[in-house]
């Protein structure tokens, strides 16, 4: 009698096991079959979106607009390198004009030697200064 309840109870749990993974199985097989209906819709999406003359359309266009970025990036790094030399040529002019009014102030101060007049400390033109306080004169 209780080998016949223990056995009883065995077939009750395999089978309520059995209808909870039928259950489970045929809840997969429903994910399945819908998984593979969105597969086949975004599908035929994409196959809509890249063919025909609306892909051709944003093609042109977005080829367009590479082309004018690259066109802008090359145009603004061919104007970095002419500021880059144009700012090493202006740092050379200020150096030398700064030599320049060091030596007239010089010749200044020589010919007021010459007629007796004291040369002045301060000097009489003011020297340039250089605009990132790198070399030249009196600048920094």
């Amino acid at each position: 009698d209780t080998a016949m309840t223990q056995y009883e109870q065995r077939v009750g749990s395999v089978e309520a096991d059995a209808v909870a993974l039928k259950s489970e199985v045929m809840e997969n097989e429903s994910k399945f079959h819908l998984l593979n209906c969105q597969l086949a819709i975004t599908d035929h999406n994409v196959k809509r979106v890249s063919s025909g003359p609306t892909a051709e359309r944003l093609k042109d266009k977005y080829q367009a607009r590479l082309h004018d970025a690259e066109e802008t990036a090359k145009q603004l790094r061919d104007r970095q390198k002419e500021i880059k030399d144009s700012h090493n040529t202006g740092l050379s002019q200020i150096d030398m004009m700064n030599d320049l009014i060091k030596l007239l102030q010089l010749k200044l101060d020589l010919q007021r030697r010459e007629m007796g007049i004291a040369p002045s400390a301060a000097p009489a033109v003011p020297v340039m200064m250089n605009p990132i306080g790198m070399g030249g004169g009196g600048g920094g």
